[in-house]
């Protein structure tokens, strides 16, 4: 007798296509209008010595602020929306599934309940984002004084650098009130408080997230700078996009199971794997 793990990696194996005809859209808009390749251009000029003091603000704001979204910025308006609605699919597939260990297709219904909580906080999480890369930008004008571009754009890449990973632990130490405003019905602001109790108790899994993410990000742009020419880059941040939102989707339901929920009805004792 077999008993099947459950980590959030093992879930998406053995789950994969239940999940990946949900996700799969949304990760094709993604790697389309939310990818980091303006931020490739940057480095690039940074690293060759493209940089002068008369175009650095303009590309570092075009790369790193909400100026990259462009003249498109609708379509990309437009898969932040589609991004909120799968995450609600995901958290009701996956609550349905691991509570009674049945999956449903497309359980549209009980995702537009959770619809307007998961787009309100993912908008919050985007605003305050966008707002405190502000910081990298204000940092590179008062280090204009150096008269050295250098400084300026490195200081500039790694103050981003820092806002990105402080926002992506805190992030990963909110990520259980999902679970707990679904499945729970708390009121999302309780859930956030309890989300951070549980999660500051499991130091190494949200510290380990949260590194690899940010700085896997940088390795996935470079991976995709090379693959440009192939047309590849595309293909390789949709399958990153992918595989970010079915995992942390299905980590928040594996710690939540954990310290709330009980037994999980979607693992059963097997004699043969």
């Amino acid at each position: 007798m077999k008993i099947k793990s459950k980590s959030a990696i093992a879930y998406i194996m053995r789950n994969f296509w239940q999940l990946v005809y949900v996700v799969l859209p949304v990760a094709v808009l993604m790697a389309f209008f939310a990818n980091p390749d303006r931020e490739t251009d940057f480095l690039y000029s940074l690293i060759f010595g493209q940089l002068t003091f008369d175009n650095v603000f303009l590309l570092f704001n075009g790369s790193y602020t909400v100026l990259r979204f462009g003249k498109l910025w609708w379509v990309s308006a437009i898969t932040f929306v589609v991004l909120a609605f799968t995450v609600s699919l995901l958290i009701a597939k996956i609550s349905r599934h691991m509570r009674i260990g049945v999956m449903s297709a497309l359980p549209f219904k009980r995702a537009f309940g959770i619809f307007p909580v998961t787009f309100a906080a993912l908008l919050v999480y985007f605003c305050i984002t966008e707002i405190l890369m502000l910081l990298s930008v204000g940092t590179m004008y008062i280090l204009r004084a150096t008269n050295n571009v250098v400084l300026v754009s490195v200081v500039g890449v790694a103050v981003s650098f820092v806002v990105r990973l402080i926002v992506t632990w805190v992030f990963m130490l909110l990520i259980l009130a999902f679970p707990l405003k679904y499945s729970e019905n708390y009121h999302f602001n309780v859930g956030l408080a309890y989300s951070a109790r549980v999660m500051t108790k499991l130091p190494r899994q949200v510290w380990t997230i949260t590194l690899v993410y940010s700085i896997g990000r940088y390795v996935v742009m470079v991976c995709a700078y090379f693959a440009r020419p192939y047309y590849l880059d595309i293909v390789l941040y949709a399958l990153c996009y992918l595989f970010a939102i079915m995992y942390l989707t299905a980590f928040a339901y594996k710690v939540y199971h954990d310290v709330v929920g009980g037994e999980r009805r979607d693992i059963a004792h097997t004699i043969f794997d």
